[in-house]
């Protein structure tokens, strides 16, 4: 299957302002214009003159979802007047915000993932795809995620985002091995064991965290203070990162770390994102 991810095309933090505001006062510019003639191409959906809009919004924004949607759908009619709303084969666009950074996107794949995200607790590559965002990642990083799992992090990282180097650790050698042959040609150093034996003084200087920490009931939880640990390397770089985990445990590292959270539901469960982005 095809992975899902989105084009966005209005996605900055603001200092000044509330995000959510800017971004609407972008949505009237030529950019919008740009950025959706661009994804056009791209787009899978058959029948270009119908969309759909789906809005989310997080903590204390100036405008609400239902304003939102009016302006998302007021900025495509400006552009594209001759369209419709709904229907089938209809273009997705999705707008997401909270008070420090907002953006507008659309659905450019109507899949989830491949073979290799089905295996129990992996990631989804789209989910994949955000947490990398989130951490802002370059061709010129690299990428440690601790808990790789069957790899789908750094594959996205790598094939994706186009990362130098990427850096795995699994405990699980069913998951390893589907790993090691997933990441074969790509500039991968992998091991098998556990990601508390990581030896973080030998670490490239600027490695970027990205992982989903095993949580819910199907797998052991990982000690925190441990993970508290690992994290705490990053952030005293100011290294951006981001890591899907228990929210419990979110909670307690952002009182350790001082990092962001924010809460999700994952498959139906509850779980956090921890985060540091370029701009806190």
């Amino acid at each position: 299957m095809a992975e899902a991810f989105g084009g966005v095309a209005l996605s900055e933090p603001f200092a000044e302002e509330d995000a959510t505001a800017t971004l609407v006062k972008q949505l009237s510019s030529d950019n919008f214009k740009t950025a959706i003639m661009s994804w056009l191409p791209q787009t899978t959906s058959g029948r270009l003159r119908r969309y759909s809009v789906s809005v989310e919004s997080y903590g204390r924004a100036e405008y609400t979802r239902m304003h939102l949607d009016d302006v998302v759908e007021a900025a495509i009619h400006e552009v594209f007047p001759r369209w419709h709303r709904g229907g089938a084969g209809s273009l997705r666009f999705f707008c997401k915000t909270d008070p420090a950074m907002s953006f507008v996107g659309v659905q450019i794949y109507a899949g989830i993932g491949g073979d290799n995200d089905r295996m129990p607790g992996s990631l989804r590559s789209h989910l994949a795809a955000g947490l990398l965002s989130l951490a802002d990642i370059r061709p010129s990083d690299t990428v440690l995620d601790p808990f790789m799992g069957s790899g789908t992090i750094l594959n996205i990282a790598s094939a994706t985002f186009e990362a130098k180097q990427t850096i795995g650790v699994e405990i699980d050698s069913e998951a390893f091995g589907i790993a090691k042959n997933r990441l074969a040609d790509h500039n991968a150093s992998l091991t098998l064991g556990s990601f508390e034996d990581i030896d973080l003084t030998k670490l490239p200087k600027g490695t970027k965290l990205v992982s989903n920490v095993p949580f819910g009931d199907k797998f052991a939880s990982v000690r925190t203070d441990n993970l508290v640990e690992l994290v705490g390397r990053v952030t005293r770089e100011r290294i951006p990162f981001a890591l899907l985990l228990d929210r419990g445990q979110a909670q307690y590292l952002a009182n350790r770390v001082r990092c962001r959270v924010k809460n999700v539901l994952v498959l139906g469960r509850p779980a956090a994102i921890a985060y540091i982005t370029p701009w806190v």
